[in-house]
């Protein structure tokens, strides 16, 4: 009885789920009112996007540094650590702590991947690299953030050698 109990249960859900399936088939029909028409609808482009010089920003640092390894083949590896924060306004203090750990990452990504293009080697803090990284930051946190985000401030930045 032990061991029939489960077999019997096994077959009832068997059967039942069977008999669901053929006597619940499903709908293969879509109305095209339903669906919204025949035509596809055109993605929205957005517009590049200007804060506005008039709005009141605040700024917001990361509770934390970012440390970037920095390898080479040659041997001198070394670490970048970076402290940043957000310009953004009213409404993106709070944004800005709840998002945190997706920023963190995201801003990571764009961090390991600058260091791996020579970024941080070298003459590391001048101005075309900076530029560049200012703005793949920029870019970055602007998908997370959105409107709210007005500037990316690299407040520190210390490269540190192995």
């Amino acid at each position: 009885m032990k061991f029939i109990f489960p077999l019997i249960l096994t077959a009832i859900g068997t059967g039942a789920g069977v008999g669901a399936g053929l006597y619940l088939p499903p709908s293969t029909f879509i109305d095209e009112a339903d669906a919204g028409g025949s035509e596809c609808p055109t993605p929205e482009v957005l517009p590049d996007w200007e804060p506005d010089p008039d709005a009141e920003t605040e700024y917001v640092k990361l509770s934390n540094q970012l440390v970037v390894p920095v390898v080479s083949d040659r041997g001198d590896n070394a670490l970048v650590i970076l402290s940043i924060s957000f310009e953004v306004d009213e409404l993106g203090k709070e944004l800005v702590f709840q998002k945190e750990p997706r920023l963190r990452d995201h801003l990571l990504q764009v961090l390991f991947s600058h260091a791996n293009q020579g970024g941080f080697s070298g003459r590391y803090t001048n101005s075309e690299k900076m530029t560049q990284l200012r703005r793949r930051l920029s870019d970055t946190s602007r998908k997370i953030l959105g409107a709210s985000l007005h500037d990316v401030l690299i407040t520190d930045l210390v490269r540190q050698a192995g």
